[in-house]
């Protein structure tokens, strides 16, 4: 029996894993000469986020964000593109992420309505 914290001889160390964390933001939410004003951007919930490795674009893993528009994946490190799946009127910019050098920063993925 192995003692607390120790790996048997010849086990392979999985890497450590990063938290990687933010807000889906949707905006503008109304309409007219207000759409810079308070109140014309909320939290995108049940959006469906993808994180793709940046190489080969191939999806690591998908979740849909909470009623908060929150999102957390648990990865390597590594370089990676967040984006959210959207109907052709909403459009998010896909976020391009490095862990662990960005593995303290919050990432907000904004997405345009196209509500004018």
């Amino acid at each position: 029996m192995l003692g607390t914290g120790m790996a048997a001889p010849g086990a392979v160390r999985s890497a450590p894993l990063w938290e990687l964390r933010g807000t889906v933001i949707l905006a503008p939410t109304c309409s007219g000469p207000s759409l810079e004003a308070a109140g014309c951007s909320q939290p995108w919930g049940d959006a469906p986020v993808h994180l793709r490795n940046r190489q080969g674009r191939q999806l690591v893993a998908e979740q849909r964000t909470t009623a908060a528009g929150g999102f957390s994946f648990r990865v390597p490190a590594g370089q990676y593109q967040l984006s959210v799946q959207t109907d052709k009127v909403t459009r998010c910019t896909p976020v391009d992420v490095e862990l662990p050098a960005m593995s303290q920063r919050a990432i907000t993925l904004d997405c345009d309505t196209g509500r004018r």
